[in-house]
């Protein structure tokens, strides 16, 4: 195994940490105190080529590898440790991508470039309130086939995200959005996905509503309730075969995971970096705070788990890499997933442990929103609650792959 970077790739950090230092530093705070996402931002994230950078060059992607994306929003959130911005990127390349896989030639060449040219957003919409991560038990969004070609789309999902960018973008945007399309009895074998707008060139879809919740964290990028009232959608809107949901948003899950590791791995890296900076100057009985084992032993402890994480966020995106853009017949989608999952599952327990230990050694202090470390935890919190598969979850399906056979030890 080769663990270097190409000199291209490390080119590219080095351009993106650039445009974070003159982009994102000075206004990721206050974008997550005001709970504003900068559509600006969105527009300059395009034009450095990571917002939808995955997608072909055929509909103005950069054609970036899933390793790229997946260091890219590392180096964004060792910038944002709210974790907004990068959220904003990993959607951008995961359900975008998978539009591209199977989405009818019309509906990419109608999207897709507005993604990467940063007009519009696609978020994600499964979640609903009797179901999260068990996608197979979804029935509250239905979609029935009625004739000339047309869906009718009714129903409510219950975590959707972005609806505000959605709105207050130029061309607009919607969700790539999980419906059931036969009885609840069929479980995954009764789904079919739709990409459904919220708002189109430049116009609201009247069939559609969007309310925000209040965020615990992560203020800048919003999430809230989705209803759709009898909408009449066309089948070009259909990505992947009907019925066939269940698998092609799996694949948009395991992607999306894959990303989110790399936001977290750089909450952590801003975690620790603004950590050190404290240790290092703050004495407590004549002598600094790192020089105390209490303290520099759990910053080694950190730093070996932050390095574990990498090398598990990094295979998942080296496989994504040889499945979808090498065609390696040896890889298979739940090899994706299942590293994904890992992944997942360790960083995001390293993150809430390595931000809640910086907070310690800031004492009192940290208690304090002049200290923005909070920030950073509140963000990592929507992960480790369940945003794109709770722990739990992740656990029982590693855990019924091993029994079953399909995971060796």
């Amino acid at each position: 195994m080769d663990f270097s970077l190409t000199k291209e790739q490390q080119l590219f950090i080095r351009t993106i940490r650039e445009f974070c230092t003159r982009y994102i530093d000075p206004i990721w705070e206050d974008m997550d105190e005001k709970g504003e996402f900068s559509t600006k931002l969105i527009e300059e994230l395009a034009r450095l080529g990571v917002y939808g950078g995955v997608l072909s060059e055929e509909y103005g992607g950069s054609e970036m590898t899933f390793l790229e994306a997946v260091l890219a929003v590392e180096e964004i959130s060792s910038h944002d440790p709210t974790l907004a911005i990068s959220a904003v990127i990993g959607l951008s390349n995961s359900w975008t991508y998978i539009i591209q896989l199977y989405g009818s030639d019309e509906a990419k060449t109608e999207i897709l470039p507005r993604i990467t040219s940063g007009e519009a957003f696609i978020g994600i919409a499964s979640t609903e309130s009797q179901s999260g991560t068990d996608l197979a038990g979804l029935r509250t969004m239905k979609a029935e086939k009625i004739g000339n070609g047309k869906w009718l789309i009714d129903g409510e999902k219950n975590i959707t995200s972005g609806g505000l960018i959605i709105k207050e973008l130029k061309w607009g945007g919607g969700w790539f959005t999980i419906t059931r399309t036969r009885p609840i009895e069929t479980r995954h074998k009764g789904l079919t996905d739709f990409i459904i707008y919220y708002k189109k060139n430049g116009k609201m879809i009247k069939e559609v509503e969007y309310n925000p919740y209040k965020h615990v964290g992560r203020h800048a990028f919003d999430s809230g309730s989705l209803i759709i009232r009898k909408l009449e959608l066309d089948d070009m809107y259909r990505v992947g075969g009907e019925n066939e949901g269940f698998r092609v948003a799996v694949e948009g899950f395991n992607i999306g995971r894959m990303i989110i590791c790399g936001s977290l791995i750089g909450g952590v890296k801003w975690a620790l970096k603004y950590g050190l900076n404290w240790i290092r100057d703050r004495e407590l009985f004549g002598n600094p705070l790192a020089s105390y084992q209490g303290i520099s032993f759990k910053l080694a402890e950190l730093y070996e788990e932050l390095e574990a994480v990498k090398l598990l966020t990094y295979k998942a995106a080296w496989l994504a890499d040889r499945f979808y853009k090498k065609g390696d017949p040896t890889i298979k989608a739940l090899d994706i997933g299942l590293a994904a999952s890992t992944a997942k599952v360790k960083a995001t327990r390293l993150a809430i442990e390595a931000i809640h230990e910086v907070m310690e050694w800031y004492g009192g202090m940290a208690y304090f929103r002049d200290i923005p470390v909070f920030r950073a935890l509140l963000g990592a919190m929507a992960y480790k609650q369940g945003s794109e598969g709770a722990a739990k979850a992740l656990h029982d399906l590693i855990a019924r792959n091993i029994v079953a056979g399909r995971l060796d030890i």
